[in-house]
């Protein structure tokens, strides 16, 4: 996994005091790490379809690293005859 995969946000509480810094990855980069096309991760999105959870921060789109695992997770299979 490369750093640019590891995004840190980090955020203030308007004091001047740092906040714990969470980890969220964009769109590029969550695509990355699953392997597929930025675009095809923004058509699942639309379509609710085949999508992992993703955040709204007003405008942007994130993505929290733990549900990206999970999305991949559930989605490992033994054989071509089970079910999706």
């Amino acid at each position: 996994m490369t750093s640019s995969l590891t995004t840190l946000m980090a955020a203030t509480d308007g004091v001047g005091n740092d906040v714990q810094p969470i980890g969220l990855m964009t769109t590029k980069q969550a695509a990355s790490y699953l392997g597929i096309g930025k675009s095809t991760l923004e058509q699942s999105r639309v379509s609710g379809i085949n999508c992992p959870p993703y955040i709204k921060l007003g405008a942007n789109v994130r993505y929290r690293m733990e549900d990206l695992k999970a999305f991949v997770a559930e989605r490992v299979r033994t054989s071509t005859a089970q079910a999706a």
